[in-house]
C-alpha cells in the first residue's frame, strides 16, 4: 500500500447548515497545506518514491488532454481532489437551499465538512497533504454514496457530481485494508441516515422533495452545471481499463 493509516470510526452529525465562515476555514486548511507542499515537496517525495506501484490503468492527463505520466501529475490530481470538497459543500447547499430540501443535503453536508473542521484521530502524526487526503476521500465517498441511494431510489442522484473514477483512484492511493476500512465506514454512515423511517427518508417523500426529483426528472441539471461548474469532474485523471481489467483491480 502508499499511505497506510489506523482504523477510523465516523460520528453523529449535528444539525447545522453549512456556513460560509466554515467553508472559509476549509479552504485556508487546504490553501495552508498545498502552499507547504509547493514550498517543501514532501508529499511529492512520497509519491515519487511509489509512482511504479500504481495500477497500469490510471491515466493522467495534461491540460491538453494527452498523457501525462509523472509524480507531479498525480501530485496535482491530490491537490484538485482536496480542493474540490468546500467547492462540492458550497454548490450543494445551495442547491439545496434554492429547491428547500436543506433538510436532506445538511446531514451528508455536515458529515463531509467535518472531517476538515474536526479531524479523526487517524491523522494524528500526519501533516500536508497527506493528512488531508483520507479527509477529502471520505467527504466524496459520502457524496457518492448518497447519490447511488438516491439514483436507484428516484431515478435521479442528489447532485449531478460523478466522482467515481476519482474515488477509486484515490481507495488505491490509500491502499488496503485501510480504505476499505473507510468505504464501511461511510456506508455505514449511509445506511443509518437513509434506513426506512429515519428522518431523511421520511423527508425522501416530503413535497419539496419530489418536486425537485420531477423537476430534474424533466429537465436535466443544465442549470446546476451552469451555476457550479464544480460539479463537473475536470480533475485532469482517467482510468483505462485494457482487455477485461475493472475496477476493482484497483483496490
Amino acid at each position: 500500500m502508499l499511505f497506510h493509516r489506523q482504523k477510523s470510526d465516523l460520528n453523529g452529525w449535528p444539525e447545522q447548515l453549512p456556513t460560509a465562515e466554515e467553508l472559509t476555514r476549509i479552504r485556508d486548511i487546504v490553501a495552508t497545506a498545498i502552499a507547504q507542499e509547493r514550498s517543501e515537496g514532501i508529499f511529492l517525495r512520497v509519491v515519487t518514491a511509489n509512482f511504479g506501484k500504481l495500477h497500469n490503468a490510471i491515466a493522467f492527463l495534461g491540460n491538453d488532454g494527452k498523457p501525462n505520466a509523472c509524480p507531479e501529475a498525480l501530485l496535482e490530481f491530490v491537490m484538485s481532489y482536496i480542493r474540490h470538497v468546500p467547492d462540492f459543500i458550497d454548490a450543494v447547499n445551495k442547491i439545496g437551499k434554492e429547491h428547500n430540501i436543506q433538510d436532506v443535503t445538511t446531514p451528508f453536508l455536515r458529515i463531509a465538512q467535518d472531517f476538515f473542521l474536526s479531524p479523526p484521530e487517524l491523522i494524528d502524526g500526519h501533516t500536508g497533504i497527506a493528512a488531508l487526503l483520507d479527509e477529502a476521500y471520505l467527504a466524496h465517498r459520502i457524496i457518492e454514496e448518497v447519490n447511488d441511494h438516491i439514483c436507484a431510489r428516484f431515478g435521479i442522484p442528489l447532485a449531478p457530481m460523478d466522482m467515481t473514477k476519482a474515488n477509486l483512484i484515490v481507495h488505491s492511493l490509500i491502499g488496503e485494508p485501510f480504505a476499505n476500512d473507510l468505504d464501511h465506514a461511510v456506508q455505514y454512515s449511509i445506511e443509518m441516515l437513509l434506513m426506512r423511517g429515519s428522518t431523511v427518508d421520511r423527508l425522501l417523500t416530503s413535497d419539496a422533495f419530489q418536486r425537485y426529483v420531477g423537476k430534474h426528472q424533466l429537465s436535466g441539471w443544465d442549470v446546476e452545471i451552469a451555476q457550479h461548474p464544480c460539479l463537473i469532474n475536470d480533475l485532469c485523471i482517467d482510468l483505462k481499463f485494457a482487455q477485461k481489467s475493472d475496477a476493482s483491480h484497483l483496490h
